[in-house]
């Protein structure tokens, strides 16, 4: 039986190979002494995880995720946070329209619930109900629905 649906094709591995030998060269050539970082950064993203960037301001590291996130074509939310910054600004303003009707939605378009990435600078100074929303989306990558 023949179906009309095609089967995806996986990337040839030499071709992603080269094009993650080639950001590491470009991205370790503008981050002059950040081959460690670099490698981190590309590693997390290759396989899935989170990586988390400390340092004194101004050794490159908002610089290189913003590098990095340009070359994934998929789409960002940045953010710095302080102790002022609120909820809703990460994850939406809960829509006024919903709550006339007695249900509770935010309002997520381009927030982090839809993010495909996410660059959050100086996120230990987020409040607590902000970092108790990160708790669940970081360790469980559940979605937020508060």
């Amino acid at each position: 039986m023949v179906s009309s649906r095609s089967v995806p094709v996986p990337p040839h591995p030499d071709g992603v190979r080269a094009k993650f030998a080639s950001a590491r060269a470009e991205l370790s050539a503008a981050l002059i002494e950040r081959e460690d970082e670099v490698d981190l950064v590309l590693t997390a993203l290759v396989a899935g995880e989170h990586a988390l960037l400390v340092g004194p301001p101004g050794c490159g590291k908002s610089l290189l995720l913003d590098s990095v996130l340009a070359r994934t074509g998929g789409s960002k939310f940045a953010l710095l946070l302080t102790k002022f910054t609120t909820l809703e600004e990460v994850t939406g303003p809960v829509s006024l329209r919903a709550l006339k009707e007695d249900r509770y939605v935010r309002v997520t378009a381009g927030k982090l619930p839809e993010a495909d990435f996410a660059f959050l600078d100086e996120v230990f100074k987020g409040s607590s109900a902000i970092l108790n929303c990160l708790l669940k989306v970081l360790n469980e990558r559940a979605p937020f629905h508060g």
